[in-house]
C-alpha cells in the first residue's frame, strides 16, 4: 500500500532527474492480495478490501514521466534490474518485483 500513498513522487524524481531506484515489492495488495479478481454471482466484482489490481505494471508509471522501469518476477531478473540501475546517472528507476500471494503473512513481533 506504500506505492499507493507515494507512488506520484516518481514524478518529482523525473522532473529533476533525480538518479534514485525505487524497489515496489509488488504482493497485488495490502498483506497480501490475490492472483486474479474474483466475481460475485450476481456479475459484480466481489474485491477484499486489501487488494489491489493483480500484477500493477507500477513500473509503466515512472516510463510516462521518463523514468525507467523494470517488471521481475524472478532472483535472477531483479539482480539485473538492480545493476542496471545502479548504472543510471542521469534519470530515476522503479523496479516493480512481482513476490507470491500465497504465501503466509508473516507475524508482527
Amino acid at each position: 500500500s506504500a506505492f499507493g500513498f507515494s507512488g506520484m513522487d516518481v514524478e518529482v524524481a523525473c522532473r529533476y532527474r533525480l538518479p534514485i531506484t525505487f524497489v515496489v515489492i509488488n504482493n497485488n495488495g495490502i498483506y497480501r492480495g490475490v492472483d486474479s479478481l474474483p466475481e460475485a454471482a450476481d456479475g459484480w466484482r466481489d474485491i477484499p478490501p486489501t487488494c489491489f489490481t493483480p500484477s500493477a505494471r507500477y513500473e509503466k508509471l515512472i516510463q510516462a514521466f521518463g523514468g525507467k522501469g523494470f517488471f521481475v518476477s524472478t532472483p535472477s531478473e531483479l539482480r539485473d534490474a538492480l545493476s542496471e540501475s545502479a548504472r543510471e546517472e542521469t534519470m530515476p528507476c522503479l523496479i516493480n518485483v512481482m513476490i507470491r500471494t500465497d504465501t503466509p503473512t508473516p507475524a508482527i513481533v
